[in-house]
């Protein structure tokens, strides 16, 4: 077969192109020939909503076999939040009122969903009405759009937390839909045991947690370098226990938290599931990373001032004892005169 046409036109005029071809026998085979060769997804549709034909980029994209959707119905493969919409959309398509256009999502024979940008147009007339649907996935597109959406929100979200504990609860809330992450892990070194320790905020699916690690006794949790080296770490296959913790790990991601050419803390973004960090979720990972380094930064920067404030009011208070024992023991009490002194 020849390679596949890679189309940069608008879907109407493939629709347009498709409803010209059905003209005669010649034309349809032509049609075909070019509907088999193209990238983009081109199905027809009876009156029905049934597939009568589907072209084989169909199953290159969706991972189902063309022939066996043969007789089935569109919506069988269509999420159920948009049902409504494309059913507007093949109705005025097949009454001929106008092109139904609409996003969707299908079912792709791994249980994900994708997503599709599709026109529809009505050819044919009486039994031999029908829809012709042409799609292209759009996939990538949405997933950019919901990122962007979740990031902004996150960042709103994270810098008004007041705590480590809250920074870690924000980035599994807003970022767990979009990754692999079963478990996820904000680490702190704590300067007063010279960055021996790391106080570690944890989020997982069934609980928040709160615990304390030592260098001598995890020295190979991958969490350590971190603070070695400014770079991401990424393992996609993992077999060993993780820095004592007792949940799965078959991956993870590990992301230093940098401020001021400093590395105060950690991110570690944990799975049960080998070889499911891509590039797209390490990117993810690395932008929530500077947004929670921010978050940590202002954290630091909070402990700080209470820490000063702290030393601030010990320092009133021991100049106030000493002030107040001064003043005790220089005082002097006169007697009170006898009866009918006088006090001149």
């Amino acid at each position: 077969m020849a390679a596949p046409l890679v189309s940069s036109r608008p879907l109407d005029a493939l629709l347009l192109d498709s409803q010209s071809l059905h003209a005669t026998q010649a034309s349809a085979e032509r049609y075909r020939a070019i509907a088999d060769s193209s990238f983009d997804l081109i199905c027809e549709l009876d009156a029905e909503c049934h597939f009568v034909y589907l072209s084989p980029s169909f199953g290159a994209t969706t991972g189902l076999e063309p022939g066996a959707l043969i007789g089935t119905s569109l919506f069988a493969r269509l999420h159920p939040e948009d049902k409504a919409r494309l059913i507007a959309e093949y109705t005025a398509a097949l009454s001929g009122a106008r092109v139904g256009r609409t996003e969707h999502r299908l079912l792709h024979a791994n249980g994900d969903w994708r997503w599709f940008e599709s026109a529809l147009r009505g050819i044919g007339t009486g039994d031999e009405r029908r829809v012709v649907m042409v799609s292209r996935e759009i996939t990538s597109r949405q997933r950019h759009q919901l990122e962007l959406e979740t990031l902004i929100a996150f960042a709103k979200d994270v810098r008004v937390q007041s705590d480590l504990a809250g920074i870690s609860h924000s980035i599994w809330n807003h970022l767990r839909p979009l990754l692999p992450t079963t478990t996820l892990l904000l680490a702190w070194r704590d300067q007063n045991l010279q960055g021996e320790s790391l106080s570690v905020f944890g989020q997982s699916l069934d609980t928040a947690f709160q615990e304390s690690i030592s260098r001598s006794s995890q020295p190979d949790c991958p969490l350590w370098k971190a603070f070695l080296n400014p770079q991401a770490l990424v393992e996609n296959i993992w077999s060993d226990e993780i820095c004592g913790f007792s949940f799965k790990t078959r991956s993870f991601v590990v992301v230093p938290l940098r401020a001021n050419d400093d590395t105060p803390g950690a991110l570690f973004f944990a799975s049960d599931k080998p070889f499911v960090w891509t590039e797209d979720t390490v990117r993810l990972c690395l932008m929530v990373g500077e947004q929670a380094a921010v978050a940590v930064r202002g954290v630091a920067l909070l402990r700080s001032s209470k820490e000063t404030e702290g030393k601030y009011r010990d320092l009133i208070n021991d100049v106030d004892a000493i002030v107040w024992e001064s003043d005790a023991a220089t005082l002097s009490f006169r007697p009170r005169p006898s009866t009918g002194s006088v006090i001149r």
